[in-house]
């Protein structure tokens, strides 16, 4: 009986082994077309990719501030965005980087020559390579340095290495968002590499962070009735993490909203094209569709209900809500990256492709987490405190 009352978060690559099967399936019967596979492969991994950075930079966060809040999540962060979780990211990266002349127009031959010395320099195959590696070289090194303090402290508490994971992370959060900044940079802003934008970066972290904490706050209130959760699921706990939701559901819509309007008062043809190959393509209204849900369910829901005290206290509610905003995640990465490299609408191997690279995360996901205990035993302040149960 007991056993029924505690959270197996393991499970987790039961249901990864299933969706990566389905999704390898597919993604086999669509290599006809190797250039399509690929457009669809980016889509998922630049997707499941926002999730694992997004997880980091929460888990930089949390050491950042110390707020009870992260205690109860941080676990779950610790193994999205982990070291472990960042090598296989690495590893699925490998098939983009073997295939840049089928995703990127400036890796075809000839093409690279078409632009501005500058880009030319920066673009170049070899140099593009470097970066990625070097991008998830910082990432490891610093989660793995986190990840390791963490557990050292449910085995021998030591006020210090809290102190070390603060110190680490408050100018590790500069490092993260400036990396990441150029990261999507090579990743997806420069498969149109004559349209650019200052603000992209900030998009991509912020729908990262959105999509990591709805995540984390969705395994919390699933499992409310099962231990640990149980124990330390209260009114407030739900709130800060509601409010966080709140917080980068409202700095995504402003950071969108403004790129768009920059671009649409520069009115130079470089910049809205991104905005036209949206409009005005083979299924344009496809695409028109599609960008209104996600104003609609990606900010104007979410957030009209995020600002009910009832919704987010209320951890039934706030999974619904929460659900919805980790789905719109998907939904906008879609609008965001898709479009650049084809003009045709929803293809089932983009589908595929997110089962596979998701379910493969899930595996890894439901393996580390197995490592570890689910809540910190160093920090007891939500365990000492009486859960007040909605």
């Amino acid at each position: 009986m007991e056993a029924k009352n505690t959270v197996h978060l393991g499970m987790a690559r039961s249901i990864g082994i299933g969706l990566a099967i389905l999704g390898g399936i597919g993604i086999a019967a669509g290599m006809s077309d190797q250039s399509a596979m690929f457009h669809s492969y980016l889509f998922a991994w630049v997707m499941v990719m926002a999730l694992t950075l997004g997880c980091f930079g929460v888990t930089l966060l949390y050491h950042t501030t110390r707020g009870s809040w992260g205690t109860a999540v941080v676990r779950l962060y610790e193994a999205g965005g982990g070291p472990w979780m960042f090598v296989w990211m690495f590893i699925a990266w490998i098939p983009i980087a073997l295939n840049l002349g089928k995703i990127y127009h400036w890796a075809h031959p000839g093409e690279l020559a078409k632009l501005a010395v500058e880009k030319q320099y920066y673009l170049n195959e070899t140099w593009f390579l470097v970066r990625t590696v070097l991008y998830f070289f910082v990432w490891f090194g610093l989660a793995w340095i986190l990840r390791a303090s963490s557990l050292a402290d449910d085995k021998s508490p030591d006020p210090k290495r809290a102190i070390f994971r603060t110190n680490l992370s408050a100018p590790g959060i500069v490092v993260f968002v400036v990396s990441v900044t150029f990261a999507i940079t090579d990743w997806v802003m420069s498969i149109d590499p004559h349209w650019g934008s200052t603000i992209y970066g900030f998009w991509y972290v912020t729908s990262g962070a959105l999509a990591a904490l709805s995540l984390g706050t969705i395994i919390l209130c699933w499992n409310r009735a099962k231990k640990p959760y149980s124990e330390i699921i209260s009114p407030q706990l739900t709130k800060d993490l509601g409010n966080l939701c709140f917080a980068f559901t409202m700095f995504w819509c402003y950071v969108t909203l403004s790129q768009f309007i920059i671009t649409w008062s520069g009115n130079l043809p470089e910049y809205t094209r991104y905005y036209v190959d949206r409009r005005i393509s083979q299924v344009g209204e496809f695409w028109n569709v599609l960008g209104a849900i996600n104003v609609v369910f990606g900010f104007f829901v979410p957030w009209t209900l995020l600002l009910a005290p009832r919704t987010k206290s209320n951890p039934r509610i706030l999974l619904g809500v929460v659900v919805l905003i980790f789905l719109m995640r998907i939904v906008d990465m879609y609008w965001n990256v898709i479009p650049g490299m084809r003009q045709t609408g929803f293809d089932p191997r983009d589908l595929a492709a997110l089962a596979l690279v998701g379910g493969l995360w899930l595996i890894v996901f439901g393996s580390v987490i197995r490592t570890g205990s689910v809540i910190p035993t160093y920090d007891t302040r939500l365990l000492e405190a009486e859960p007040h149960h909605a």
